[in-house]
């Protein structure tokens, strides 16, 4: 079958603003599995993985944690830094993570936002180590660097 099928969503505004963060996760998920359900038999698409990735999604509340590009690893190499995002369904938090071998050693929230891809990736910048103690975040949201001090 060739084409692009129509998949109506019906969507209550009011109702959705009263729902709680894992509610709303719920909302959009059963939209999302109905659609793909519907195409999905339409197509004779095997729908087992997609009913797996439904429940991942609950299990972890709706929640997700991950890290923008690579560590990046101080001058000594004793220390990494990386970008690390943990959203859910309406808010994302950006940090600096800075890590001592694999343990975390200090993490700075950079920015607190709604949990959309336009508005957050702004935010997801370019980190440089100063030296071993210190480094820098530039990002395209923000003309000036932050300048963190790890301390020992």
């Amino acid at each position: 079958m060739d084409g692009f099928p129509v998949v109506h969503v019906p969507f209550e505004l009011t109702e959705y603003r009263n729902l709680t963060s894992a509610a709303k996760g719920e909302y959009w998920l059963e939209i999302i599995l109905e659609a793909i359900n519907y195409v999905g038999r339409l197509w004779n698409w095997d729908l087992k993985l997609f009913q797996e990735i439904g429940e991942q999604l609950r299990e972890k509340n709706f929640r997700d944690i991950w890290r923008y590009k690579k560590l990046v690893k101080s001058p000594t190499g004793r220390r990494s830094a990386g970008i690390l995002v943990e959203q859910d369904v309406e808010v994302a938090k950006i940090y600096l993570q800075v890590l001592k071998g694999r343990e975390e050693e200090k993490r700075i929230l950079l920015k607190e936002t709604a949990s959309s891809a336009w508005v957050y990736s702004q935010w997801l910048g370019k980190i440089a180590w100063v030296d071993d103690e210190s480094l820098e975040v530039s990002c395209a949201a923000r003309k000036e660097k932050i300048i963190s001090r790890i301390g020992k």
